[in-house]
């Protein structure tokens, strides 16, 4: 090689060994004849790229000056141009022009590609004869240092089904032998397609048996990380957390072979008491298959939670329902557990936020995310969205587990405790500068009274900066509530102070629950100077001079005769009534519907739903199991009262705080506590006043125009209603018929009465008249129409018997008149 083309391959030879893969260059100097296929394997046995480059240039040392031109052109074509023009920048024009001259290259022709391409395919497959065999093939030709291995391991493969083979298949001896032939066959040396293919297409012949031979397992879990174990596919299926009412009593009827239609009354209680767990339906189940009339004890077992008297030998490892409960949380890590079992601080069917545990646990958002996971997983936490389509999420635990952590909790108190100072950590101990997280503010007085902090109970409630935090997120009813269920405590503290506080939110109820909320320390600094309210609000108004505050002088010195003031329709009242024992009352307003409502706190315990127009009247049976109501829609709705509604008292009641106006639904008072966030309403559309939804019993319809009074009778079984078309409707509550249409009045009939025997009828109409009526026959039997020519100038709005039913008043315009009995049945005026 010429002297001045080895220094070029000399200078560029670090460029070309961290630069060139020599895989890329070979088959082109194979081409051109540079290279042999011996000196190709010695570059190739080198370990790294480096070292065969390296390998490539001091064999091109050892050849002529042709061997460098080659060199240059195969980096060209393989894409190295860069270094094959560094190459011709270290060589003169002049000598390349003698050197190509002297040894031209020779341009590859359509039989040299052709030729390369078949020393390449014989450079790397030296030999491409094809075998019939499959597992042959591939193992002792490809690998053939092992072909002696090969050959051993698949003349003894054959033979290692026998056993196997022959234990399974002890019963079909045909099929045994069919199958180790088969197996002989395919894998004996270089078997033929048709071997394999004869054999398989004769499997059918013994479709029936292996139909009955196979072994399908399904394996279903509530702890989705079995999943990850597990080979096969995997369904997820999304169920609630306990079964239907309706699901558990045909459960029920199956294991005590009854018909549903025939289950004792308990059933349905069960069901309640247990909230549809499945596991507890099954071991019930079981039980009263065995013990058909031990409905009532076993109800009773669940309401005490004695959970380890419900017990069944099933087959099933934990006998007892709490075994198997503490079964799932000894499953848990340690650190799990002791989380846990917090929720035992949580009041029962609590849903509760993220937040609440990221500062019980002082943990983040994302961690505490992580730890429900992993509860979730493994069905020890249900998971909801607090909203349709939110990432926020609500954490609960079923009312059996919630259950047997209090009972394995040995000092609940200390629980409170503790979830008390991890607020008072966040708030650093100004309880009244709380975060608001969607459960705090609800309830803290529930944690301190249960950690036994009476007299911070009593500091925080008499707190008029608590007072004003507490109201904007719950409204004033929930906090008339607290004074009433912690009245005894703030009572043996501070009486006085306790009065002050609950007649201020009482009276300005209206105020807190509107939309604007009204600055809480100016309402204090209204109050009478001598109150506590007034004097705190002073205080911070005088603590905080760059707010302005005004300070009235000619306020009023004695505090409001109003109970009460609250606001809960969205349009106006047009009526209301207390109930029997004057605990609750039932208000009737233009936004379509009948609230019941406590009378002490305001809080509304439920709605009824249906009209679809202003509501005018409504009243209450005498067995206070029905309601009926009246409205511009032109028609009477029957409704059903629960029991449970109007039987507790205000001390009961307490424990279910209430919703703030317009915030929520009306919760649910069957829990120990309610949140409207928390938990199922009895009317999901509770705030929409023109929802389509529809929970009466019966609509009586026949009014033609507004049905704008009604009453019940003393009796308790029939309805009578009026409207501005002139006429008054007798109807039956128990056949849901109409027994009389009195017709008489040429006006709207404005109310209706029973009197006290329920044997006559009082209406009063805008024909200026009181009509009595014989309820028996439905006749006329006197008119009123003293009220013309001028002693009413209006018609009659309103009419009404005396408690034994001898007088009767009506009013109309600005006169009230009472007339009697003085001759049968005719009324004279008495004064």
């Amino acid at each position: 090689m010429d002297e001045r083309l080895r220094s070029a391959l000399i200078v560029n030879a670090s460029l070309v060994v961290d630069n060139v893969y020599t895989e890329f260059l070979t088959p082109f100097l194979i081409a051109d004849s540079i290279l042999n296929f011996a000196e190709c394997e010695l570059i190739e046995s080198e370990r790294t790229h480096p070292l065969k480059a390296a390998k490539l240039l001091q064999i091109l040392h050892t050849k002529d000056s042709s061997a460098y031109h080659g060199f240059r052109a195969a980096l060209a074509r393989a894409g190295y141009d860069y270094i094959a023009e560094k190459m011709d920048g270290d060589v003169s024009a002049r000598q390349m022009a003698q050197a190509e001259k002297a040894a031209p290259l020779r341009k590859p022709t359509l039989e040299g590609k052709l030729n390369l391409i078949s020393s390449i395919a014989k450079f790397y497959v030296p030999d491409l004869t094809p075998n019939q065999g499959l597992f042959w093939y591939f193992f002792t030709e490809m690998f053939e240092h092992f072909r002696e291995f090969f050959i051993w391991v698949f003349q003894i493969n054959a033979f290692i089904y026998t056993a196997p083979l022959a234990v399974k298949l002890r019963d079909e001896p045909p099929l045994l032998w069919f199958m180790l032939v088969g197996l002989m066959a395919i894998f004996k040396s270089y078997p033929s397609i048709g071997d394999v293919g004869l054999y398989l297409a004769m499997l059918p012949l013994w479709s029936h048996l292996t139909k009955c031979k196979q072994g399908r397992i399904m394996i279903t879990t509530r702890d989705s990380s079995v999943t990850d174990i597990v080979s096969g596919p995997v369904y997820k299926v999304s169920i609630s957390p306990g079964m239907s009412k309706d699901q558990c009593l045909e459960a029920f009827a199956r294991w005590t072979n009854i018909d549903m239609q025939q289950l004792p009354p308990e059933a349905t209680l069960i069901y309640k008491e247990c909230s549809g767990l499945p596991l507890a339906i099954t071991m019930l189940g079981a039980l009263l298959r065995d013990h058909p009339n031990r409905w009532q004890f076993y109800l009773e077992k669940l309401q005490q939670r004695d959970l380890r008297r419900i017990k069944k030998m099933l087959a099933y490892e934990y006998p007892t329902l709490a075994e198997a409960i503490d079964m799932s949380i000894s499953n848990l890590e340690p650190c799990c557990q002791r989380l846990y079992r917090d929720f035992a601080v949580f009041a029962d069917g609590m849903k509760v936020p993220t937040e609440v545990f990221c500062s019980l646990w002082d943990m983040d958002v994302e961690d505490v995310e992580d730890v429900m996971k992993a509860l979730a997983d493994k069905s020890l936490v249900y998971q909801q969205p607090r909203e349709p389509g939110s990432d926020d999420l609500l954490h609960s635990i079923h009312d059996l587990q919630l259950d047997f952590l209090k009972l394995a909790t040995p000092d609940i108190s200390k629980l409170h405790q503790k979830f008390v100072d991890s607020y008072k950590r966040v708030c650093r101990g100004e309880l009244w500068n709380l975060p608001n997280d969607g459960y705090i503010h609800w309830f803290l007085l529930y944690h301190l009274f249960k950690a036994r902090l009476y007299s911070e109970v009593a500091e925080v409630l008499l707190d008029l900066r608590f007072v004003d935090a507490k109201v904007r997120v719950t409204g004033p009813a929930d906090l008339l509530h607290d004074y009433i269920r912690y009245g005894k405590v703030i009572d043996h503290h501070a009486p006085s102070k306790k009065r002050d506080f609950e007649q201020f939110v009482s009276v300005h109820a209206h105020l807190l629950a509107g939309a604007e909320m009204p600055d809480v320390m100016q309402l204090a600094l209204c109050q009478p100077s001598d109150t506590e309210v007034y004097r705190q609000a002073r205080v911070h108004a005088e603590h905080n001079p760059c707010s302005f505050y005004l300070n009235w002088c000619n306020k009023a010195s004695v505090l409001n005769s109003c109970l009460l003031t609250t606001k809960l329709h969205k349009g106006a009242v047009r009526y209301a009534c207390f109930t029997p024992d004057g605990s609750k009352v039932f208000s009737a307003a233009a936004d379509n519907m009948v609230k019941l409502w406590d009378a002490q706190a305001g809080q509304e315990l439920f709605a009824f739903m249906g009209h679809r127009d202003t509501v005018y009247c409504c009243a209450l049976s005498s067995d206070d199991q029905r309601l009926v109501t009246c409205s511009a829609d032109g028609t009477a709705k029957l409704w059903s009262v629960d029991k449970k509604l109007l039987g507790k008292t205000p001390e009961q009641l307490s424990d279910s705080p209430p919703v703030k106006e317009g915030k929520g639904p009306s919760p649910n008072l069957k829990d120990e506590t309610t949140h409207p966030m928390f938990y199922e309403s009895y009317s999901s559309s509770l705030t929409n006043p023109d929802s389509d939804e529809d929970n009466s019993l019966h609509t009586f319809t026949g009014h033609k125009g507004d049905v704008q009074g009604c009453a019940t009778s003393h009796a308790g079984y029939r309805v009578v209603t009026c409207g501005l078309d002139c006429t008054v409707r007798l109807w039956n509550m128990d056949t849901l018929e109409q027994e009389l249409l009195l017709s008489g009045h040429t006006g709207a009939v404005n109310g209706c009465h029973f009197s006290p025997d329920d044997a006559r009828i009082l209406s009063c109409s805008d024909d200026q008249t009181a009509i009595v009526w014989d309820s028996a026959t439905g006749g006329a039997l006197v008119t009123y129409a003293g009220h013309r020519g001028g002693d009413h100038g209006t018609g009659v709005t309103s009419a009404g018997f005396s408690c034994d039913g001898t007088l009767v008043a009506s009013c109309a315009d600005s006169q009230i008149q009472r007339f009697g009995d003085e001759k049968v049945y005719g009324l004279d005026v008495c004064s």
